[in-house]
């Protein structure tokens, strides 16, 4: 190999990883690294790092390539992330978390600015404010599309009076507060499970690993979790959510819009 007109010799501590991944319809481990038994390395029961094994269910070692006259070795790993699509409607829910995934991987994809820069500053501030406008619009938009069937197609009109769309009490369809309470009890409930999930500290058991010493990074998805801005975004997309729904209960001015 050469890099800049020199050749690099690998070491003895040189070694090449393959890394396999499957596709949506899934495989089993064995396959997915062409062994007759697969062990488990890393990783859970949703997604897990599997490598070939031994016949006492051992990691085996792959095969030994040759770089410059000198054996490498090669460790063939396969991630197996079926657990992730297959299973419950709980686990189909995550798919309506997509669009907000998109929008937290995005504000991390910014680059960071380099220093002494005014102008990549301030665009860099710009493009953070977009991309927050952005996210908050998903959680008005969400909050809105959940109104149209809670608030229109059930209590304005499945509960409407006469209305053969539901079976239920009289008081139900003749009491207004009621079908009021009816129709934003799920937008309320769906604010609130959005800003618990928002609040959870995902932890995974990990040996301690020393901090590492240097100046702090510059990207601007580095240490989200103590970011100062975090709670007032958090405290942000919860008014915003309860907001839309008390602007589209209220139902607009009473007259025409001149």
């Amino acid at each position: 190999m050469r890099a800049g007109g020199l050749v690099l010799i690998p070491g003895p501590d040189t070694r090449v990883v393959e890394l396999r991944v499957h596709g949506v319809q899934g495989t089993t481990p064995q396959s997915l690294v062409d062994a007759v038994a697969a062990v488990d390395v890393a990783g859970d029961g949703l997604g897990r790092v599997v490598r070939p094994a031994d016949r006492l269910r051992r990691p085996a070692p792959g095969p030994v390539l040759q770089a410059a006259g000198r054996p490498v070795t090669r460790v063939v790993e396969g991630y197996v992330w079926g657990g992730m699509t297959s299973g419950g409607w709980a686990k189909a829910t995550w798919a309506l978390l997509f669009p907000f995934s998109l929008a937290n991987v995005a504000h991390w994809m910014l680059p960071p600015a380099p220093k002494g820069s005014v102008a990549a500053h301030l665009l860099g501030i710009a493009l953070r404010t977009l991309l927050r406008l952005a996210a908050l619009l998903l959680t008005v938009l969400l909050v809105a599309q959940l109104e149209v069937i809670t608030l229109d197609l059930v209590a304005a009109q499945c509960l409407a009076p006469g209305s053969p769309c539901l079976w239920g009490p009289s008081w139900l369809s003749t009491t207004p507060w009621v079908r009021s309470v009816v129709g934003l009890a799920p937008i309320a409930l769906a604010v609130l499970v959005l800003h618990r999930m928002s609040s959870v500290d995902w932890r995974i058991e990990r040996k301690e690993v020393p901090a590492a010493e240097g100046t702090r990074s510059g990207l601007p998805g580095a240490h989200v979790a103590t970011d100062p801005d975090t709670p007032a975004l958090r405290v942000l997309h919860v008014v915003a959510g309860l907001g839309t729904a008390v602007v589209v209960a209220l139902g607009g001015p009473p007259g025409p819009v001149l």
